[in-house]
């Protein structure tokens, strides 16, 4: 696919995932009107007004209460998940990737935005999962911020489902 940057195909116990990292001025999906979109086009002229990645300080998106990922320690096991919606594994509010109950999705998340965070650059996101029951696709946009000192220590980010989650089985 063109602008791929990785994917990856796992299997954990009855939990799969296909994941496609792309460069975000590449992706191949029209996302507008959407919350990806409205951020996206936002992060772009911040950073052309700054010239530089833009500063969470100055950075105030047209969407509502935007979730964000703290990047600012070293292990990004440790990455901490902030305003981000319950879902399929309930409130993520202010706890690590290490937390989540499914290993292989908690790998690739914080790979993602680690490498956000180490390429500086938006990165777009395609997946397709079968996790703790649900089947779902979705796709995420992921953007780096910069602290007061220049180093990039959030990653704000937009998703959506490209289609209806679906359940596959009751689960305990």
């Amino acid at each position: 696919m063109l602008g791929e940057i990785e994917r990856l195909n796992e299997n954990e116990l009855d939990n799969s995932q296909v994941r496609i990292l792309i460069a975000a001025e590449r992706a191949p999906i029209d996302h507008h009107s959407t919350n990806i979109d409205r951020l996206y086009r936002y992060w772009q002229e911040r950073h052309l007004i700054d010239g530089n990645v833009p500063a969470e300080s100055d950075f105030h998106p047209p969407v509502e209460q935007s979730p964000w990922v703290d990047v600012s320690v070293e292990n990004p096991m440790n990455f901490m998940m902030n305003n981000h919606p319950a879902g399929v594994c309930g409130n993520w509010e202010r706890k690590r990737f290490a937390d989540h109950p499914v290993r292989i999705h908690a790998k690739a998340c914080a790979r993602e935005y680690y490498l956000c965070k180490q390429t500086r650059q938006p990165t777009y996101i395609y997946t397709r999962q079968e996790m703790l029951g649900i089947n779902r696709e979705y796709a995420k946009i992921l953007l780096p911020l910069a602290g007061a000192n220049g180093e990039i220590s959030r990653v704000i980010y937009a998703w959506r489902f490209l289609s209806e989650p679906k359940i596959l089985s009751r689960m305990n």
